[in-house]
């Protein structure tokens, strides 16, 4: 267990008791040797490794003595307590999780005498509290790389704090403390809530199969009208007459529909777009509660600009500040890798620099794959590409391949580049962020993939629709490096890279469920499978024991 997470829990847990008037307690014995053996047996979740360090620290601070029940049942403190954690599922948690079925019951059942049980009791709810306030701030599962990106920081709970604390609800107080605090996670909450109730409230009846373009008869628009007002597409305000013709105003509430949903805007319900309003609520609901999870995995990014690109979007968003409302100051269509062996990664990096007029430096399973077998059937298959072979002490030997040189090209010794221009394939500028899959954001040539709904198409980069817009906002902080220089450069004849003076995040993300800051939400296809890796990874630690 970190040391930061022990710190921050104890100081949870601890602070907020007072010295007790009661004196000692013969649950003392049960609580000390429960902590020692590291295990609760009637708790969903028996073991304790991971708070094991903070409910030592925290019973040895008060002589191991139960704090939150004395023999009369649970304090007002605790009943606020467990009433926060009743409420876990309002932010996309499990409260079967933290034994609320368990505390429940313990509230309704009389004074305990036993000094064990009291001490079982004491141990139970003060290890929900631990957990909990845990899978709000660094998540339940985290994932690589995220997992490491938190920083160990010392804890001092601020004295505002522990005055919310001891006004009656100090777990909700402190949860609110711990969660992120990002614009996209409170929008989440309410979409959340919105969908929870769609869930329960909603009954969704099947529409016909048979596909339909505006202005044509179709048997199901009481129920298209009736999903899309539900679904906010479109506003309760608007009545439903009656009627068997799919009419402009039903169509313009698809194509709301379809945008959230990354389909083509048409207005036509085909196969896709009927299987996208078929989806139930739940599922929905499912999915947001994913995506409150990933956000709980990022450390803060307060400081510093931040570039997102949301992989199964395809789109890139740049924000000016962390915070406020969410509003990107920049948006653009991307392309990223292709879902079937080009996944592009995700990732939290610095932006080191901005490249104008780049070499591609052609990478080895490219060469090897597709390069040399072009060469293979096309001996001017470099010149045609405007590519050349660099040799040792990357010397650069042109672009006519001997029988000698395609060897050393399969026995990795030599490499292949291609000249900058705009026939190259990273366009005319690059973004550049160390890490070690070698990612990075570029421009293209092909600007008609731009035109595709789906656009998982690279081979593991990422490809910008408006390079030169991003090179802008990128650099508008470095002197001299105004709209007229980028263009000198992107027209000029040499190679450019101009350092990025203000701290930039590059966040490479990965979330099917995206609230938006007018208030809707935006749902996209788990294009990589992430989300059923993601639940079956919760899936596993629900069932640990």
């Amino acid at each position: 267990m970190t040391a930061w997470r022990g710190s921050l829990l104890l100081a949870v847990l601890a602070v907020l008791a007072a010295p007790r008037a009661e004196g000692q307690d013969n649950a003392a014995p049960f609580i000390r040797a429960t902590i020692t053996a590291g295990a609760l047996p009637r708790a969903r979740h028996r073991l304790f490794r991971e708070q094991g360090g903070v409910l030592d620290a925290f019973y040895a601070a008060h002589a191991d003595q139960p704090y939150w029940d004395f023999g009369a049942g649970y304090t007002d403190f605790a009943r606020a307590a467990i009433a926060t954690l009743r409420a876990a599922d309002e932010r996309g948690l499990d409260p079967v999780d933290y034994d609320v079925p368990r505390l429940d019951s313990l509230l309704a059942a009389p004074p305990e005498t036993d000094p064990a049980l009291r001490g079982e009791r004491d141990l139970l709810l003060t290890l929900a509290i631990a957990r909990y306030l845990h899978d709000l701030r660094d998540g339940r599962v985290p994932e690589a790389p995220f997992e490491h990106l938190k920083p160990e920081t010392p804890v001092a709970i601020a004295a505002t704090l522990l005055e919310r604390a001891g006004r009656g609800e100090p777990v909700e107080a402190l949860a609110r403390e711990v969660e992120p605090h990002l614009a996209q996670y409170r929008n989440l909450l309410r979409q959340l809530s919105l969908y929870r109730q769609l869930a329960t409230t909603l009954v969704m009846r099947p529409l016909p199969r048979a596909l339909v373009r505006p202005g044509q008869r179709y048997a199901g628009t009481a129920e298209l009208w009736r999903r899309l007002v539900a679904f906010g597409d479109l506003p309760s305000a608007v009545s439903f007459t009656p009627s068997d013709r799919y009419d402009s105003t039903l169509a313009d509430g698809v194509r709301r529909f379809q945008t959230r949903h990354a389909l083509t805007p048409d207005g036509v319900v085909g196969r896709g777009t009927r299987e996208a309003l078929s989806i139930p609520p739940a599922h929905r609901v499912h999915e947001i509660t994913l995506a409150l999870e990933r956000l709980r995995w990022l450390p803060s990014l307060e400081g510093q600009r931040l570039l997102v690109v949301n992989v199964p979007a395809f789109e890139l968003f740049a924000f000016d500040s962390i915070g406020g409302t969410g509003t990107p100051t920049l948006r653009m269509p991307v392309v990223t890798g292709g879902s079937f062996d080009h996944r592009t990664p995700v990732m939290l990096q610095p932006l080191r620099n901005v490249e104008f007029r780049p070499y591609w430096n052609v990478p080895r399973g490219i060469l090897t794959e597709e390069i040399i077998p072009a060469i293979v059937r096309d001996p001017r298959f470099l010149a045609k590409e405007r590519m050349e072979v660099l040799g040792p002490r990357d010397s650069v030997l042109g672009d006519s391949v001997t029988p000698a040189m395609l060897t050393e090209l399969q026995r990795g010794r030599f490499r292949v580049r291609q000249r900058p221009g705009p026939w190259n394939s990273l366009g005319l500028t690059k973004f550049n962020f160390p890490n070690r899959a070698d990612v990075y954001f570029h421009g293209t040539p092909d600007t008609t993939v731009f035109l595709r709904a789906r656009r998982d198409l690279s081979h593991g980069c990422i490809r910008l629709q408006d390079p030169a817009g991003l090179a802008a906002w990128a650099l508008r902080d470095v002197r001299g490096w105004d709209l007229s220089r980028i263009d000198s450069a992107l027209t000029g004849a040499d190679t450019v890279r101009v350092p990025v003076q203000v701290r930039t995040a590059v966040l490479i993300f990965y979330t099917t469920a995206v609230a938006t800051p007018e208030g809707g939400i935006l749902f996209y296809e788990d294009i990589y499978d992430h989300d059923q890796r993601l639940q079956a990874s919760l899936d596993a630690r629900s069932r640990e024991r």
